[in-house]
């Protein structure tokens, strides 16, 4: 599924970025919003914006910036976006989690730092994953 706007690349993020806590799905989609799903249909150039925003103090944006990155790395780890992972994919995505500090929304920011760090580490060897 394409995204419904015109604007693109740098801006479009950034415009989602500043609504990714508008119109939640609910508590049975937690964390899930228009433009988190957007995001993630954006792929691998939203991370360093959702990274950034996992410093931000709103609860509600860390949460859905979590699930985009979640959303997004698994999604590169396994070389294409499914809706569905076998476990072994599942798997080495965790670990990969695990390896990375396993950011969490809801730990404090010193914590989130730290992983925020090594995600940013992991990115910077992946730069043709980035298109940049």
């Amino acid at each position: 599924m394409k995204p419904v706007t015109t604007i693109s690349g740098d801006a479009r993020i950034k415009e989602l970025t500043e609504k990714i806590h508008e119109m939640p799905y609910g508590p049975v989609h937690d964390g899930y919003t228009p433009a988190v799903g957007e995001l993630i249909q954006i792929g691998p150039s939203v991370l360093q914006h959702m990274l950034n925003l996992m410093l931000s103090d709103d609860y509600e944006k860390r949460k859905n910036a979590e699930v985009v990155i979640r959303e997004v790395t698994m999604d590169m780890l396994n070389d294409a976006p499914k809706n569905v992972y076998t476990s072994d994919e599942e798997g080495r995505w965790l670990k990969l989690w695990q390896d990375m500090g396993n950011l969490d929304a809801q730990a404090p920011l010193e914590q989130r730092k730290k992983s925020i760090e090594n995600w940013r580490l992991w990115l910077a060897t992946r730069k043709n994953a980035l298109n940049e």
